[in-house]
């Protein structure tokens, strides 16, 4: 199993307001995200046995209790949220499954993962959302390994007109469309 992340920066406590809005989603999303679509969306993203993911912008842990199950045992996935309270109820989730293969990361941006460390990053539904893209999109360049790919799902809007967020704030190529999920290989590794 991968070392635990070093403690990332620390996102600022979030208000009521937001606190109050992140219960009123996580509720949206237990009513709309049920059963095997969940895996099978994972699975469509390239998520397969022993492999390392990052489910960034986790929410509370739909997507990384389906991961860590296809990674298996001999696979690791770090689930990461700006919310406290995602991050704590994808935690919750992963023990309530039985899985000992996930770790939560509270971040507002840095992963604090290794470069080059993971083989498949989800960015599930929150692409459009993301103040600093270009930010968010290097360290998930940083942390990709070179042969990994980002997973990127658009459920509120066109895939036409979300996905080219993600090219036109870094350097990530698209490299295959399944329906409303883009695969985007990361850019080149410069050498010395």
């Amino acid at each position: 199993m991968p070392a635990e992340p070093p403690s990332p920066r620390v996102a600022a406590v979030p208000s009521l307001t937001s606190r109050i809005g992140f219960r009123l989603m996580t509720l949206t999303m237990v009513l709309s995200r049920r059963g095997p679509a969940l895996e099978a969306r994972v699975r469509r993203a390239g998520v397969g046995p022993g492999q390392v993911v990052l489910d960034y912008a986790c929410g509370p842990g739909y997507y990384a209790v389906p991961a860590a199950r296809l990674v298996g045992p001999a696979g690791h996935v770090y689930a990461l949220d700006l919310q406290p309270a995602a991050a704590a109820m994808a935690a919750g989730r992963a023990r309530a499954a039985g899985l000992a293969n996930v770790s939560t990361i509270v971040s507002d941006r840095d992963t604090g993962l290794p470069d080059a460390s993971v083989d498949v990053v989800l960015l599930f539904d929150a692409i459009a959302g993301i103040v600093d893209r270009r930010g968010v999109l290097g360290e998930l360049a940083r942390v990709l390994k070179p042969a990994g790919h980002l997973a990127v799902w658009v459920e509120h809007g066109p895939p036409e007109a979300t996905l080219p967020l993600v090219t036109e704030a870094s350097a990530f190529r698209l490299r295959a469309r399944d329906g409303d999920i883009g695969l985007f290989d990361p850019p080149a590794i410069a050498g010395p």
